[in-house]
């Protein structure tokens, strides 16, 4: 009996000296990428700030806490914005194929070097990527949780606290100028050089992507672009967003953004959107359409939509300001007439087609809603 213990002991203190040997390695792995990484990005004229990194996580998984970073990205950058978190976490956890986690942890901010920040905060703020990505097809699975984002606030009073971020057990909780949501869930997935078997997108480079989004609540007052005493068209709480497609054709990684998207649209680049739906309100919707840019790089595109609940929403719109009551009435009587029967207890659903136009979208021929024109310059800083 007594050798047993003792073999037992000392097959622990050997997988034990296997397991610190292993995080050691796997620690200055992610010590030399983190290195390497921001040697690079500071070559190509980005500036990066950083505490000193530290090693952590023993014995479950190889940690390496980044503190205090700040990355700026260079000045002729077409979108220069700046992004702080209060610590970085990279890990490495003993999965086959090895998987990257890098998780935000504390308070956040974003925004232009020279202008307000956007202050947020989330309980869970994590990317999980291939350790080895395979130049041919990757992946990337972006989980958030509990996330706040605060109004803008100029730079010199968004000084991220010491100690762990707050945990926001309620999203819904906000206030003023305030927006939450309770859980993002999104997956991206490159590949090139042609379509994989038995699939259909056809040749050349692509991303899939996915993403299911829930308890969203809007910031109180109206919203961007709009005069004051305009709430949100279907109220501040939207309930849950989700689809998925793929966007098709090459993305330029270099020039201003009217440059690329102008590149994109030339190589016959469009957004694919297989499935998507939304439950905001009364509105319960789902759409399955194709998109891309007119001339002037505005979007456009066609689809069918199946809308549950539209009366209701049409008045809540036209209540709030968002379309005009003679605008409801006849939208509700176009609708009226391609209703199905209602499930008992259900409301009315329809399928009808919709379009997107020169800045206006129109259901079943009949112009609906005005959208504000895409921007490519960034906005001026204040």
């Amino acid at each position: 009996m007594r050798r047993l213990w003792i073999g037992l002991l000392a097959a622990l203190l050997v997988l034990g000296s296997a397991d610190t040997v292993a995080w050691y390695w796997a620690t200055d792995r992610l010590a030399a990428g983190f290195a390497a990484w921001r040697q690079a990005e500071e070559t190509a004229g980005w500036t990066i700030r950083a505490g000193q990194p530290r090693r952590a996580g023993w014995p479950l998984s190889a940690d390496l806490v980044v503190p205090h970073l700040r990355v700026t990205p260079k000045p002729d950058e077409p979108w220069p914005v700046t992004w702080r978190v209060q610590r970085l976490v990279l890990r490495l956890r003993p999965h086959f194929p090895p998987r990257l986690s890098i998780a935000a942890m504390g308070p956040q901010t974003l925004g232009p070097p020279a202008g307000p920040e956007i202050p947020f905060t989330a309980s869970r703020f994590v990317v999980h990527l291939p350790w080895h990505p395979d130049p041919r097809a990757a992946a990337v699975d972006m989980v958030v949780r509990g996330l706040r984002v605060g109004p803008p606030r100029k730079a010199a009073e968004a000084a991220l606290p010491e100690g762990p971020g707050p945990r926001t057990k309620d999203a819904a909780a906000t206030t003023p100028g305030q927006m939450s949501l309770g859980a993002l869930r999104l997956r991206l997935d490159w590949h090139q050089g042609g379509a994989a078997a038995g699939d259909n997108r056809g040749e050349g480079n692509g991303l899939d992507f996915a993403l299911l989004v829930r308890d969203v609540v809007l910031p109180q007052g109206h919203p961007p672009g709009h005069p004051p005493g305009h709430p949100w068209p279907l109220g501040r709480r939207i309930a849950s967003i989700a689809g998925h497609g793929v966007l098709q054709g090459p993305v330029p990684s270099t020039g201003s953004p009217r440059q690329r998207l102008a590149a994109w649209q030339h190589a016959g680049g469009q957004v694919v959107l297989r499935e998507a739906a939304l439950r905001w309100g009364p509105l319960t919707a789902s759409l399955a359409a194709t998109f891309g840019l007119d001339p002037a790089l505005q979007p456009e595109g066609q689809g069918r939509a199946m809308l549950s609940g539209y009366a209701q929403a049409l008045d809540t719109m036209a209540a709030n300001g968002a379309v005009t009551n003679n605008t409801a009435v006849a939208a509700k009587a176009v609708l009226s007439l391609l209703t199905t029967a209602p499930r008992p207890g259900g409301s009315d659903t329809v399928t009808v087609p919709v379009r997107l136009g020169h800045g206006v979208l129109s259901v079943e021929g009949l112009p609906l809603l005005r959208l504000p024109p895409l921007q490519l310059a960034p906005p001026p800083a204040q």
